[in-house]
């Protein structure tokens, strides 16, 4: 490598001009290739730690020292001395050098060097990529990724790392860069350098002079610094990209690709000291368009450079100049035919936009402006804190009267550049920048979107800010700023200010119809903020008033009864603050159902909108959202640092994505946690009927729900915490009362509910039991769900353990049980309309089963039946339906049926109950919590009943053959008695 470096090094003109120069002294040429060769073989590992950027070996410098002599006119060339000339030559081997580094300092670099922990914290997304990886032990991305980062790393610090090797390998030993014993690195350093800052840097002649002396010899360092850059910008070829390196490599990051791409398209240069012209055609629009845009920066630097030369008018500019005249333009660039380049774009109507960002059709409430300021200034406040000492105490102070509003912080403050380039600076967070110099994540800030403060224009009218920033060096304070700002989109007025406290003060001048009051501010800002880090006082023509988290308004409030609370402690783990109470609710509310009963904050702020001033109703979905449905809970609970949600920009909801259902499945592995705890307490005595009524009270009071809307949201840890704690009261094999929990009937494959309320005595029992083992089997499990969390005991049985299928009659009279039964694969219930209630399982004593029409359902909301048909019964299994128009007629005939079978029943119930002279019937009828007892023998009191109902469904069948549902040469299945429970 050396030997070819040195080869290509000598057939350059600068190298040939420098020999003819230096006459029989070879002193400076001799030792320019001795660097060349030492450094040769050191560039050739830059791909080592930056394997997709573009090659940067000693055939890149070779190629830069070569346009150095295309751009430098002939005449100026020949006046270069030996010095000017040893310098261009060795700027262009070693401006790069910085991009090298070794294994072992890479290794020091990532452990110890703050520039790298800096980056590191600095670009977020690829630290969470990297953690990300390693957990799943991925290390080739993990290696993708490292890489990625270090090379970002060495391109930020190459410069200083450039200058760093030449002072080390070229300020002594037998590398010293010197002309008679006199050094000239430091004037090296200097050219290299300039190639990481912009061209107006050069003008401090201090660092860059047109004239400084090397013994004898001028030296211009300015004009030479221009020509590096110049030609280093200018090695636009595909000698850096070679195919067979580009498909080894295989770069990932699209701006590698991209710039692959750019170098790769080019076909022809002709660079003089005149004119730059390229010529390239490219494979794909971005690549033409990255390309295009690198033209335009090579023209500017063109522009500017010229501009520096033709700047001084005296005998330096007159030997030391630019022919460079003619604009470097794109015209030589052009498409292969596979797409039409053009510079189409989205383009954004500028006030239409600011109209939106500071509106209610994004913010939906004006008040959020209150917390768009407060969160400018905990966050704030919360950056000081991580750089003062142990004694600041940040302080939010608010002041309100009839016609400002004014939020002072004494946080960092802000000078000039932060206001210019953050504050007014939309979509832009100071806190995200390379400039705030924190780990961010420890930081925990909440402002992310950076539009929050054009919400505050939804109520004022003006706005002034004034602020001083805390000075990095307090012998050179910044100046404090004074900043009014009339209206957002028009231009500011700035004044001086003669502030002299640290942090910010932002005026407001209120809009006449803003909805803030002295009287309802305090309250706004505690819903606002109901985990307050730092003390907000807040001034009224009222009061002053203090709040912070010694005064935190809890939930308490809302509460009726406190069964069990939750602590949860953010320092010990999880980033998730707050209590969370299995509670009764206020009059009877049901947490979970009453969603203004929870609160839950990020970073401090509420997440939702604030209650006052909402024309449309409050809407909580995001906290149906977060907190699981099975299990009522009052919540109060704050999430910050890596729990924080990503929310939508107003912070009305939550974007459900990775981040959300990891933090979803948090909250909920508390909550079992914190309900375990307090079952585990009531099983002292292990599982009792003590135990047994505790459990039923969280079913009865609707705080571990059963209810039909939970759907498919039960996750898996909610099932098996369920199996593990429910108990259940069951009937074994001799009909003996046994409570078992969940889990112990998982592998059931019949189970049989029966109501309590429909079975009284031991005997019962009994009969119960040997009813199931005789048209069932023994294994069958039989469960009695008592009155009390009956409803969700149910449901939640059915959501476990399968869908009910099927219905057992049994030989007790009147009572029925619901079928669990795995064994068959039943379509089980069917609704029509939700009104009709159709089986095709049902087993049972006394009775043919392929002709029962119908039963009455064990639960009812009300003394009137709730029945459900046989779907099996000849009545409807005789109906042939393949058109839709004909269903949609059959379907209103069923219902028809249902309506005038239920009235007839319920009519005839009535009757008897209107007619009978049985007092003792009358009065077992008021304390029989099972419904069915009424109809026991309803046949018997009625003996027209079964005439009635047969009339009806002559009636029903006739209809159906009328539409032509029903074959009409099929004949009508009459009813008799044993077409219904054995018991009528």
């Amino acid at each position: 490598m050396s030997k070819d470096a040195i080869m290509r090094l000598e057939n350059t003109i600068l190298y040939e001009q420098l020999t003819v120069k230096e006459g029989n002294d070879h002193q400076l040429s001799e030792l320019v290739k001795k660097i060349v060769s030492n450094v040769a073989p050191v560039l050739a590992t830059v791909g080592n730690n930056m394997p997709e950027y573009t090659l940067h070996d000693a055939n890149h410098s070779a190629k830069v020292v070569e346009l150095m002599s295309r751009i430098i006119p002939e005449d100026v060339l020949g006046e270069l001395n030996i010095i000017e000339l040893t310098l261009l030559i060795l700027s262009g081997y070693l401006h790069d050098i910085g991009m090298t580094c070794s294994n072992e300092e890479r290794e020091e670099i990532v452990k110890n060097d703050k520039e790298y922990e800096k980056l590191i914290i600095e670009d977020i997304n690829r630290k969470n990529l990297l953690n990300e990886y390693k957990k799943e032990g991925d290390y080739r991305a993990v290696t993708i990724i490292e890489n990625q980062l270090f090379t970002e790393y060495l391109r930020r610090t190459h410069v200083k790392r450039s200058r760093e090797y030449i002072f080390n390998n070229l300020s002594k030993g037998d590398l010293l860069l010197h002309w008679n014993d006199t050094p000239i690195y430091k004037h090296l350093i200097s050219v290299c350098d300039s190639h990481g800052l912009s061209v107006q840097a050069l003008n401090d002649t201090k660092k860059w002079p047109r004239k400084d002396l090397v013994r004898n010899l001028r030296v211009n360092i300015q004009y030479l610094a221009l020509i590096l850059r110049l030609a280093d910008i200018l090695d636009l070829d595909p000698e850096r990209t070679p195919k067979c390196i580009l498909e080894f490599t295989n770069p990932k990051d699209p701006k590698s690709i991209v710039e692959w791409k750019k170098h790769r398209s080019m076909l022809g240069w002709d660079i003089t000291p005149e004119y730059i012209e390229f010529s390239a055609e490219c494979t794909d629009p971005n690549s033409e368009r990255a390309l295009r845009q690198f033209l335009e920066w090579i023209e500017i630097e063109r522009r500017d450079s010229l501009a520096m030369t033709l700047k001084y008018n005296d005998d330096i500019s007159k030997k030391y100049r630019l022919d460079l005249n003619e604009p470097v333009t794109t015209d030589g660039i052009r498409s292969n035919g596979s797409y039409i380049y053009s510079d189409f774009k989205f383009e954004l109507d500028y006030r239409r936009v600011l109209d939106i960002l500071m509106g209610q059709r994004l913010y939906k409430n004006p008040c959020v402006a209150i917390r768009e300021l407060l969160q400018n200034a905990f966050d704030t406040i919360k950056y000081r804190s991580t750089v003062e000492a142990d004694n600041y105490k940040g302080i939010v102070k608010i002041e309100l009267d009839d016609i400002y509003l004014t939020v002072e912080d004494n946080g960092m403050g802000m000078d000039e550049n932060i206001f210019k380039n953050y504050f007014i600076n939309v979509g832009k967070s100071y806190y995200s920048s390379s400039e705030c110099i924190c780990d961010k994540e420890e930081l925990n800030i909440t402002s992310e979107f950076g539009i929050g403060i054009l919400s505050i224009f939804m109520i004022a009218e003006n706005i002034v800010v004034e602020s001083r920033k805390k000075p990095d060096n307090p012998l050179q304070p910044p100046q404090p700023i004074l900043v009014e700002i009339p209206k957002a989109d028009e231009y500011f007025i700035q004044k001086p200010s003669n502030r002299t406290r640290i942090g910010t003060k932002i005026t407001l001048k209120l809009k006449k119809d803003n909805p803030i009051t002295s009287g309802n501010l305090n309250e706004l800002i505690k819903e606002l903020v109901p985990f307050p880090q730092y003390p907000i006082e807040i001034h009224t023509k009222d009061s002053i008033y203090i709040y912070d988290s010694n005064n935190i308004a809890g939930v308490e409030s809302k509460i009726k009864d406190i069964i069990y609370e939750i602590q949860l402690d953010e320092s010990k783990e999880d980033s998730i603050d707050g209590r969370i109470f299995i509670a009764k609710g206020k009059d009877g509310d049901i947490g979970i159902r009453y969603y203004s009963s929870n609160v839950v904050a990020q970073r401090g702020f509420k997440i939702g909108l604030p209650n006052i001033q909402i024309e449309d109703g409050i809407s909580y979905n995001y906290m149906e959202k977060l907190l699981p449905k099975w299990i009522t809970t009052i919540t109060s609970i704050n999430l910050s640092k890596e729990c924080a949600l990503t929310l939508t920009p107003d912070r009305s909801d939550i974007v459900l994505d990775g981040k959300f259902t990891q933090v979803k499945d948090k909250i909920e592995d508390k909550i079992i946690a914190g309900v375990k705890v307090y079952l585990d307490n009531k099983k002292e005595n292990g599982i009792c009927k003590n135990y047994l009524d505790h459990f039923n009270d969280l079913l009865e009071e609707g705080i571990i729900t059963g209810e039909q809307y939970i759907g498919f949201d039960m996750s898996q840890k909610a099932v098996t915490f369920i199996l593990d704690n429910m108990p259940l009261l069951t009937l074994n094999e001799q009909g003996e009362e046994s409570i078992v929990l969940g889990r112990s009937i998982v592998d059931a494959e019949v189970i049989v509910v029966i109501s309590e309320k429909n079975i009284f005595g031991l005997k019962e029992r009994k009969e119960l039991r040997e009813c199931i083992n005789e048209y069932i089997g023994n294994e069958a499990v039989a469960i009695i769900s008592q009155e009390k969390g009956d409803y969700s005991r149910q449901n939640l049985l059915e959501y476990i353990y399968g869908d009910y299928n099927g219905e057992f009659i049994f030989g007790v009279e009147g009572v029925q049980g619901s079928l669990i039964d795995k064994r068959k694969k039943y379509i089980g219930k069917t609704h029509i309309d939700g009104r009709m209630t159709f089986t095709d399982n049902i087993i049972g004593k006394k009775y043919k089963a392929d002709i029962l029409l119908l039963i009455s359902s064990q639960y009812s909301s009300s003394r009137f039946l709730s029945l459900s048909y046989n779907m099996n019964h000849p009545i409807f299994t005789s109906f042939n339906i393949e058109d839709e128009n004909l269903n949609k007629k059959y379907i209103d005939l069923l219902l028809e049926l249902d309506k005038k079978i239920t009235f007839i029943l319920n009519n005839s119930i009535e009757h008897i109950i209107g007619t009978t002279t049985d007092v003792i019937w009358l009065r077992e009828r008021e304390i029989n919590r099972n419904y069915n007892f009424q109809i026991i023998n309803i046949f018997d009191k009625q003996p027209d009943l079964i005439n009635k109902l047969d009339d009806v469904l002559l009636e029903f069948w006739r209809k159906g053959v009328e539409i032509g549902v029903i074959q009409g040469n099929l004949e009508f299945p009459s009813l008799d008695r044993n077409n219904f429970p054995w018991f009528w």
